[in-house]
């Protein structure tokens, strides 16, 4: 499970596994035993691997290929005038891969964020003429 992970947050960031390996200190075939899940992975080694990739372990446990550490921030409920940002956290994105990755997320949580805006508008429509 976290092996997945961790080669799909390795590659947004751009490392290879020789990279990987070198950093943590082994072998490349040791490191991609790690990624595939065919030998275990301490605490301490996710904590090493986390510490090279910029992230925390939380980061690497709770990640999401279809989120990507998106965090959405309100206003505090006020629906007048609710403003919806999204904080991306990717250290060394430099590969083009991972660049138009970013971009199709950012269109698609766009489209979503409009989606529920007008789901909103209708729900409170539907309130006032109820009242």
């Amino acid at each position: 499970m976290s092996g997945t992970k961790i080669r799909q947050i390795r590659e947004l960031f751009g490392k290879t596994q020789e990279d990987m390996a070198s950093s943590l200190n082994m072998t490349p075939q040791a490191y991609s035993r790690m990624e595939r899940g065919e030998t275990a992975m301490s605490i301490e080694k996710m904590e090493q691997v986390a510490s090279v990739l910029g992230i925390s372990i939380k980061d690497i446990l709770s990640f999401d290929d279809k989120k990507l550490f998106v965090t959405n921030n309100t206003n505090g409920g006020d629906n007048k005038d609710t403003t919806v940002s999204f904080n991306l956290t990717i250290q060394e994105a430099s590969n083009d891969k991972t660049i138009d990755l970013l971009q199709q997320l950012v269109g698609e949580l766009q489209k979503e964020v409009a989606h529920l805006r007008q789901q909103n508008l209708e729900l409170l429509q539907m309130l006032k003429n109820r009242i």
